[in-house]
């Protein structure tokens, strides 16, 4: 049989695979392609691979339960591409011992995680290559971007609290409890998560009637939906308006089991879903709150009409018609701040507005929840008897130890209280369920030197232990883009409560990668300082970025007056030619990496016409375009690009400007879209 001793998916950070799929700027060395574009990976093999003879299939799985059906486990089969799936691996070579392949995975492959492993098949039987940790892959997507913002049009991204996740169409968020109110949750499918967000764009709907333009909302493959049509609860006009109505205007409807087996309505919370929708706030970092776009004032008579013209158009239309459920009795739920290793206070307020004395039978129910909404095991729960007078209230405090809730938390340490009560007099039925989460301490951040690129300095990390116990071995994860590779240092905190704090030094050093080419290069020259940006600075930004856009749709469209342009564009330079080139750096002859440093007009390994990498990119279509930096006056605009002039020197004279000798070389492989 065809035996497999080992694979080499060669995902090192500065491969070509990496760069190709433009992932090398993940610190991992772990293999990261972007779905779609191919990679290449090598088989090792106990014997020379016979294509009559032998059958290999690469086999990739993702998530806890992968399945076929759900295109979460995979099957490729070497040499025969799967019809309608995308996903393809072809030989490119093959030696005594190795078979090298390429591998195509689906633009439509699921996000995530990948184990791989190969399977064989021979006349002397079957093999199956044993799971290896270390062959593992990590597909994401093709990110756009801000491609709207990038084509003029304006775009937002918007945050939504207490975002609900409908999963019936019926436009409310649908809770199930048994005859005791106990939750149903075989039944409780809708969520609430704690915050979803999606983005904003400005844009006209000539597929809607007169006065749908403008803002549209769309959230992972949803949308555009006009924000009106959510304002107004009209759901039936496109795109998907049910689902983001239900995330941000819906109704939490209770439902109790009854004896004959039905479920009735006993109580609808208005107010439960889509809370602070919020985007950020124009020349400042501030939380600007735009709720009122998306929906009219909680309780007011639009907002009530909008959530029943909705709902008239799900899946439970009748909700509203019969509305049995009494308001005499209301309940309320309050927590004060809530501190990780601390007793937890939760206050539940009961308020009778009716003429007569009231008698509740109340209950409590508290449980671990997740993210999403989803509520592990109750693992406290208290029943009391409530007599409230007419017109007035009625407080019960339940308190939780850090020794009750600590076993039970999960990702986010945070909890779900589910009250319920009946009222005795009236058969009133109360529900209410409140979700907080337990504040856990700060990770203080003090660098202790100055910053500088490509020297190192001790950055302080400090902890503070809240807990009334002793914590043994602490993990910090440290990272930054540029700055710090991942890595995970094991400490002991100290001891418990206030005096236990722990504190980290670690080195880290600032990076500045790109080479130092004229107009736009990286490395240690600074911006021009501009402490006023004037009308007329914003007035050049906003023509050229006008000029920009105009010549990038003009050069996609016609091919012609694109390789007229780029003709016309400099400096070329053949490769080996010697140039010299203004740089912050001292003197000195370097080589520039063709993969790296600069974009070669043509892909094919004869093409003799690099051009600067900070002036030119490669679009997806294999199309050479200038860059916005292009169309800017530095002398007009200098807060915006790189000072290209040399700093005076300490006796005020101006230095005279320093050239470095660069040396081009083309490496032969291929070049990546940029």
């Amino acid at each position: 049989m065809l035996v497999v001793s080992g694979v080499d998916l060669m995902g090192q950070r500065s491969g070509a695979t990496r760069r190709a799929h433009h992932t090398d700027e993940f610190e991992y060395d772990e293999l990261i392609v972007r779905r779609g574009p191919p990679f290449a990976t090598r088989l090792q093999l106990q014997q020379p691979y016979d294509p009559e003879l032998h059958r290999v299939c690469l086999e990739l799985l993702v998530g806890p339960t992968p399945q076929v059906s759900k295109a979460t486990h995979i099957l490729v089969p070497v040499g025969a591409p799967l019809p309608g799936l995308g996903w393809a691996a072809e030989v490119r070579d093959s030696s005594s011992n190795s078979l090298s392949l390429r591998v195509s995975t689906a633009p439509t492959a699921v996000i995530g995680k990948y184990r791989f492993s190969v399977k064989t098949r021979s006349r002397a039987g079957e093999y199956q290559m044993p799971f290896d940790p270390r062959n593992e892959i990590y597909i994401l997507f093709n990110p756009w971007c801000r491609v709207l913002r990038c084509f003029g049009i304006a775009t937002r991204t918007v945050t939504n609290y207490n975002s609900a996740h409908d999963t019936d169409v019926s436009l409310t968020m649908d809770v199930y409890f048994d005859e005791n109110m106990k939750p149903l949750e075989r039944l409780n499918a809708d969520s609430v998560w704690n915050f979803h967000v999606w983005n904003d764009c400005w844009m006209t709907r000539p597929d809607l009637p007169s006065g749908y333009e403008g803002k549209q909302g769309g959230i992972f493959c949803c949308g555009p939906c006009s924000v009106e049509a959510i304002k107004r609860g009209q759901v039936y006009l496109k795109y998907d308006a049910p689902f983001i109505f239900a995330e941000v205007n819906s109704d939490k409807v209770y439902w109790q089991r009854q004896a004959d087996g039905t479920y009735k309505i006993v109580y609808v919370e208005e107010k439960a879903i889509g809370h602070l929708i919020s985007t950020k706030a124009v020349g400042s970092h501030q939380r600007h709150d735009i709720t009122d776009l998306y929906k009219h004032p909680e309780g007011s008579e639009a907002e009530r009409q909008a959530v029943e013209t909705a709902a008239r158009h799900g899946t439970k239309a009748h909700i509203y018609k019969n509305k049995e459920w009494g308001e005499d009795v209301s309940l309320s739920v309050e927590t004060s701040e809530a501190i990780m290793g601390q007793d937890v206070s939760i206050q539940v307020a009961l308020s009778n507005r009716g003429s007569s004395s009231h008698s509740v039978a109340l209950s409590l129910h508290l449980a671990p929840m997740f993210y999403t909404g989803v509520t592990g095991s109750t693992f406290k729960q208290e029943s009391r008897q409530v007599q409230i007078p007419p017109g007035g209230a009625q407080s019960v405090r339940m308190v939780v130890s850090y020794a009750e809730y600590q076993p039970h938390l999960v990702d986010q340490a945070a909890l779900m209280l589910s009250g319920w009560g009946k009222v005795a007099q009236t058969g009133q039925v109360l529900a209410k369920q409140h979700s907080f989460r337990l504040r856990t301490p700060d990770l203080t951040l003090t660098v202790l030197g100055p910053a500088v690129v490509g020297k190192e300095t001790q950055v302080q990390v400090v902890f503070k232990n809240p807990l009334p116990q002793t914590l043994t071995g602490a993990v910090f994860h440290m990272e930054g883009s540029g700055m710090s590779s991942p890595k995970a240092t094991t400490i002991g905190c100290g001891g418990q409560g206030d005096p236990g704090a722990s504190r980290l030094q670690e080195p880290t050093a600032p990076d500045a990668d790109g080479c130092c080419l004229p107009h736009g290069g990286v490395g240690d020259v600074q911006p021009q300082g501009h402490n006023h940006r004037t009308p007329r600075d914003l007035r050049l930004v906003g023509e050229a970025q006008e000029t920009f856009r105009e010549l990038v749709l003009g050069l996609l469209r016609d091919r012609q007056r694109r390789e007229t342009y780029v003709e016309e564009q400099g400096p070329v330079v053949n490769p080996g030619v010697r140039v010299y080139v203004p740089t912050p750096m001292p003197g000195g002859t370097r080589s520039l990496d063709a993969s790296r440093d600069i974009v070669w007009e043509s892909e094919e390994e004869e093409s003799c016409c690099p051009r600067r990498k900070a002036s030119y990119q490669r679009t997806r279509h294999n199309t050479l375009i200038p860059t916005f930096s292009d169309h800017l006056d530095p002398q007009q605009v200098p807060w915006l690009l790189p000072s290209r002039d040399p700093a005076p020197s300490r006796g005020g004279s101006s230095p005279a400007p320093r050239h470095s000798c660069v040396s081009l070389r083309r490496v032969p492989h291929k070049a990546s879209y940029w």
